[in-house]
């Protein structure tokens, strides 16, 4: 009895929620390979798990510092990739770096800038301006500044690996600032527009926005803030007059957010300016510093104590520091004793310096004429302070280490008495994990080869990229327990592409060696390089040549190339024991921007974009035979690709000819005739916003498309659509949907109807280690919607009946195909994942089979139950059905 209620309600459930199982299976990713690596994300697999770091790239400012009673969490905004982002390391009261790789924060924005952190005495949370496409308008048109937010552990780890969205700020220039106050975080930030102000919002630390929309606390600029054990301090300068003078106020704020203070506490309103304002609490009193110009012509230091009550004790200021000397940018921190007041110092006999002096809490200046910190080189050194109750640590942006050539964070204790424990100060520089870039793939009937660019051998100022590759059995199995060293000489070397011989690989890449040229390695099946120092291909005659890439014909590889600057496709053949023929002219026109070429029957094609598609058919014997236009559409057609199914070409670009904000991917069929078969082209893809940078091939029945698609958000996922030979469009799918970039994407034909997909991806983190960097990930087909659907083109004759169902033990599969016909059955589960296949053959006309299912996938292992998938496929189109399973 308890077996058939528990049958009955699995039953309803199931029916009841197959609706919910079939939106789930929509969005899953449909590139599938039957056995997973060791490091999957839904299918993709990491090809290359090694960790190789890089130390000291990318310009480092901005440093914010917090202590939970046990460690320091030292924040800045680190530029990498080209944009800053918010990085951090945990550091002992001892002084040593716990966190040798980094903690990244944050980094899936456009600009991470200004961080603030403060600990709620165990975990950390972080907070910063942040600089984002607004996904409302559209990724062609529209930014937002907002504050985001995310903790991080007292272990060093994100918890928040999705950013907290706090409050949009409506500004540029705003940076944020964080404290704690037992309960919850109060953060606080600078907007410029709408209301300008100074706004408030409080987040639990659970992680929950307490204040949306966000509270006003005062007009003015740069706030600051502490919590004296009952109510927050917000602290800002306002400018009076004209021409603008500013003065410092401040305001009490609750816990719950309710402003004490509504018109604002005058702490100074000298006539000169007062700007900057800084703030701590001593168990007594606030004290708040600020830069301030009533001895101009140069800033000075100075400060004044405001009790709980909202009481200026100092109402004339108190001198914190009036030297000769340029002071600027003050941070100010209380350990227990004393506080502890630091700047930024400038005189013309002398670099920029950090300084700093203590302060009693009677607001008596200790040290006179103040502590030299570090002899610092900044533009504006912004110098943030902590303690751990017994020393103090400040932290600074610093080009001491990098011959002046870039900013990195240094910190440096304090004791009590106001010794520099740290005279040199420690370099808060951590390892950067290699970038990789541009994969590209070979088959050679057994294994892909799999290559990129790398950057592990760089150092700053600049990025070295090399050549690196790995080879991949068929199941996404790694057979290279490294990385295999293709090219490494000096300069950069980059943007490779490769093919396959029969007998060995064949790279080719861009290389700056000699100005910019084309070089190429062969490499053999067990991954060994024949040809260490590189061929040059593109010929000391031809300079300037880029943007390779390679074809084999049987006899010879054709590698085509770009002139940068006549922008003219050149081509050179290639013997495959490395013997180059001069390089010659392909296209006549100028601007033939990123070739590409396939080999068909006879002849092969070179395609590539200057505003429209242009071709060009070339003989083994290197005699270019035509030039054509593919797609003149208005507007831009551009980033070709081409594949050969055994009669055509399939050329696809992206097309600009619906509006020029809104890219799509069209299509067009080439005969070896040099015929365009689809003069207005087929439209492969026009959803909104924009796709680029498409790749196809061709898995021996249809051509598989893919392409970088901006349709849900400001990062790009990968999508796709597959197309038989007759140019129709027979399914579209989604093939990678993860967090942060998938871009430059490659397929390569493997054996059947195998396909790799290969691409540059974001990267958190390798078995733990945080990367957060763009790394090299695969694949494979076969490509498949999961959607029940009837096409229309198939449905005449193809037939599945599925029954029982739902079964329990087993259920017969009938199907229909045409004679002769090699089709085959694929098992999905909701998650997209192929858990059992047969492959099938009808040796008479419309003849109706069946196969038996037993619930149980290719190891012979008994699925769970739920909502499984059956697709049959044959060369031109399929057809799906759904099966329900219960046990």
């Amino acid at each position: 009895m308890k077996s058939l209620v528990k049958t009955f309600l699995l039953l309803f459930i199931l029916f009841n929620f197959q609706t919910y199982a079939e939106v789930v299976a929509d969005k899953t990713v449909d590139f599938l390979q039957e056995r997973s690596p060791v490091i999957t994300r839904r299918g993709e697999f990491l090809l290359d798990t090694t960790i190789a770091s890089v130390s000291g790239i990318g310009e480092q400012c901005h440093p914010a510092v917090a202590f939970n009673g046990t460690n320091y969490l030292l924040v800045w905004s680190e530029y990498r990739h080209g944009r800053p982002t918010v990085y951090g390391t945990r550091m002992n009261p001892q002084g040593l770096i716990l966190d040798t790789a980094g903690i990244p924060i944050e980094s899936m924005s456009d600009f991470q800038q200004f961080p603030s952190v403060a600990s709620d005495g165990w975990d950390y949370f972080v907070v910063w301006k942040d600089y984002r496409y607004d996904t409302l308008w559209g990724y062609s048109w529209g930014h937002k500044t907002c504050v985001y937010g995310s903790r991080v552990s007292h272990s060093g780890m994100l918890i928040d690996t999705s950013a907290i969205e706090i409050a949009e700020v409506f500004g540029l220039h705003s940076q944020p600032l964080v404290a704690f106050d037992g309960t919850n975080y109060l953060v606080v930030w600078r907007r410029d527009f709408v209301v300008p102000g100074i706004f408030g919002a409080r987040v639990s630390t659970s992680g929950i926005v307490l204040d949306t929309p966000p509270f006003f606390i005062s007009a003015g600029s740069s706030p600051a803030l502490s919590f004296d054990g009952m109510n927050y301090l917000v602290v800002w300068e306002k400018a009076i007059g004209w021409p603008e003078n500013y003065d410092i106020f401040c305001t009490r704020v609750t816990q719950a957010g309710v402003i004490l203070d509504t018109t604002g506490i005058a702490v100074c309103t000298d006539t000169c300016y007062q700007r900057y304002p800084a703030v701590s609490f001593d168990g007594m009193n606030y004290l708040i510093v600020w830069e301030d110009e009533r001895n101009s012509p140069f800033p000075d230091i100075y400060g004044a104590r405001v009790s709980p009550s909202g009481l200026v004790l100092d109402t004339l200021g108190i001198p914190v520091s009036t030297t000769d000397s340029s002071q600027r940018y003050p941070s100010v921190v209380f350990e227990g004793a004393n506080h502890l007041v630091v700047w930024q110092e400038y005189d013309l006999s002398s670099d920029f310096i950090i300084r700093g002096t203590r302060v009693s809490t009677s607001g008596i200046v200790i040290d006179t004429p103040g502590i030299t910190i570090s002899v610092a080189d900044s533009i504006r050194c912004l110098a943030a302070a902590c303690s751990d109750g017994s020393n103090y640590l400040v932290a600074w942006q610093d080009r001491q280490g990098t011959a002046a050539l870039k900013y990195d964070i240094y910190a440096a204790r304090i004791d009590q008495s106001g010794q520099v424990l740290d005279p040199s100060g420690i370099p808060v520089r951590v390892k950067v994990p290699a970038q990789q870039s541009f994969p590209a793939a070979a088959f050679d009937g057994t294994n892909y080869l799999v290559v990129w660019q790398d950057c592990r051998s760089s150092s700053f100022p600049v990025l070295l990229p090399d050549i690196y590759g790995i080879r991949v059995n068929q199941f996404g199995g790694i057979i290279d327990s490294s990385a295999i060293a293709i090219s490494c000489v000096p300069n950069i070397q980059w943007c490779p592409a490769v093919a396959f011989d029969g007998t060995n690989y064949f790279v080719v890449w861009e290389d700056m060696r000699d100005d910019v040229a084309v070089y190429g390695a062969r490499v053999n099946q067990a991954g060994v390089v024949i040809d260490t120092q590189g061929i040059m291909i593109s010929g000391i005659l031809l300079p300037g040549a880029c943007s390779p890439a390679i074809a084999f014909d049987g006899t010879n590889y054709l590698v085509v190339f770009t002139d940068k600057y006549l922008m003219h496709a050149y081509g050179a053949l290639v013997s495959p024991t490395g013997v180059v023929s001069d390089p010659f002219q392909i296209s006549q026109s100028m601007y033939a921007a990123n070739p590409v070429v396939a080999f068909g029957d006879t002849n092969y094609l070179v395609v590539w974009g200057r505003s429209d598609i242009y071709a060009a058919r070339v003989t083994p014997s290197g005699m270019v035979l035509d030039e054509f236009v593919i797609s003149a559409a208005p507007d831009i057609q551009c980033s070709p690709s081409v594949a050969f199914d055994d009669t055509n070409f399939l050329v696809v670009w992206c097309d600009s000819r619906t509006g020029f904000d809104s890219l799509d991917i069209y299509g067009a069929r080439v005969s070896s005739e040099g015929v365009v078969l689809d003069s207005a082209g087929i439209r492969i893809c026009g959803v909104e916003n924009y796709q680029a940078s498409p790749a196809v091939a061709f898995d021996g029945s249809n051509y598989v498309v893919v392409w970088e698609d901006y349709r849900s958000d400001s990062t790009s996922d990968i999508y796709g659509a597959e197309l038989n030979t007759a140019g129709h469009v027979i399914d579209t799918f989604t093939a990678v949907i993860q967090q942060g970039d998938q871009i430059e994407l490659q397929l390569t034909h493997g054996n059947t109807d195998q396909i790799l997909l290969v691409y540059s991806g974001w990267t958190n983190s390798i078995n733990a280690y945080p990367t957060c960097t763009e790394r090299i990930w695969g694949k494979f087909s076969p490509s498949v919607d999961i959607k029940e659907h009837d096409d229309k083109q198939v449905s005449n004759y193809l037939r599945l009946q599925i029954n029982p169902n739902p079964f329990r033990y087993r259920t017969d599969i009938k199907y229909q195909i045409p004679v002769d016909c090699d089709a085959k059955i694929s098992i999905y589960d909701v998650t997209g994942r192929l858990v059992k296949f047969f492959n099938l053959k009808s040796d008479i006309p419309n003849l109706q089979s069946k196969i038996i299912w037993c619930g149980k996938d290719n190891n012979d292992r008994t699925l769970p139950n739920g909502i499984y998938f059956c697709r049959l496929k044959i060369k031109v189109g399929s057809i799906m059905g759904k099966i329900v399973f219960l046990r």
